[in-house]
């Protein structure tokens, strides 16, 4: 249950207020953008500053999702899936169709002492009373919430460990809202999400600020993100002792918000990300670095990997003020051609050992 969060493109003012308004007025933006179902939203904590969705209906017909499928299988005859779906009986690949995720710190974040908190909202087809008889024969942790049995199958299994990785672990914990609903997350914020869902009170669908930037995404990619505090997660996942250039990531990162997110792996790669930074010179320092990794990347592909020229040849990055933008976009026949680079070079990996 661990998810990584990332940055993404900057919104203009003018569609932001758009998409308030046809927030508001209970209309869709677009046939064209991400849909936000609004019984799912409202399981969602009002105070979440990172919303991220997955279309895993379209996911799974593209080719990164093949490759990296396969390449899971590969290890041990087994996905990471089948060990979960032989646990739960739920098979993701095949019961999920959309993941809706919040994320949220706990106002310690920047200081690297607190956690980032996360629940996740699964659309689907679920069987939740034959899942819920096999999870209960496998002895897993069941706990009856305000009508709603909530599992933690194993300890060990559903430990969620925190964005630093040290020994400080929650209790994962799922549960079934109806046959097409499914909730996850810590045991914390499961029951949180069920309170919600039978009392009331605040949610997400007062958060229009975070879901009007959502609703400008177009609807044509996989994943996406939008976030108004990106920089407390990443922030986390650097390094704090180090070199220089870590400690100046970490300080420019801490500072980044309101970003945006997009990723389409259906006909290659195109990936839209970025945000805004503190100061038009954090941005500029960001921006600079970024260059010089993608020319660094450029110099060494030149002269040992070619192939990964069309990588670097597709990466763009802008700055204007404050604000920063990252583009890569790879067409489908290149990006395949990565993919079975990489899956050469696994193999050659494998036989040596």
């Amino acid at each position: 249950m661990r998810k990584k969060l990332t940055l993404g493109v900057v919104l203009a003012a003018a569609a932001l207020g758009v998409g308030v308004y046809l927030w508001h007025s209970g209309y869709k933006a677009s046939a064209q953008v991400v849909e936000l179902d609004r019984s799912i939203v409202a399981l969602l904590p009002a105070n979440a500053t990172t919303l991220v969705g997955v279309n895993v209906e379209r996911l799974k017909g593209t080719p990164i999702y093949r490759y990296v499928e396969d390449e899971s299988r590969k290890k041990d005859g087994q996905s990471h899936f089948d060990e979960f779906s032989a646990m739960t009986g739920l098979d993701p690949r095949r019961d999920v169709d959309r993941l809706l995720i919040a994320a949220w710190g706990n106002g310690a974040a920047r200081s690297g002492t607190g956690q980032t908190q996360f629940v996740g909202v699964a659309r689907g087809r679920f069987q939740a009373a034959n899942l819920t008889q096999l999870i209960k024969e496998k002895k897993g942790t069941v706990e009856n919430y305000r009508g709603f049995e909530i599992f933690s199958p194993e300890e060990k299994a559903a430990a969620i460990p925190n964005v630093q990785g040290n020994q400080r672990h929650e209790q994962g914990a799922f549960t079934f809202l109806d046959d097409k609903t499914a909730l996850a997350g810590s045991l914390e914020a499961v029951k949180a999400a069920i309170d919600r869902k039978v009392g009331g009170g605040p949610t997400l669908l007062d958060n229009t600020a975070l879901l009007s930037r959502a609703q400008t995404i177009s609807a044509t990619n996989q994943v996406w993100a939008v976030s108004q505090k990106p920089g407390d997660v990443m922030a986390q996942a650097l390094p704090k002792e180090g070199p220089a250039e870590s400690s100046n990531f970490a300080r420019v990162f801490s500072s980044m918000q309101n970003s945006t997110f997009a990723l389409d792996f259906m006909n290659g790669l195109e990936l839209h990300a970025g945000g805004v930074c503190q100061s038009p010179q954090d941005a500029k320092t960001l921006a600079d670095a970024a260059r010089g990794m993608v020319a660094f990347g450029r110099l060494s592909a030149s002269q040992k990997d070619p192939e990964m020229m069309t990588l670097f040849d597709g990466i763009q990055i802008e700055e204007r003020g404050a604000e920063l933008g990252v583009t890569v976009r790879i067409d489908l026949a290149s990006f395949e051609k990565l993919l079975e680079k990489s899956r050469s070079k696994e193999s050659r990996s494998a036989s040596l050992n």
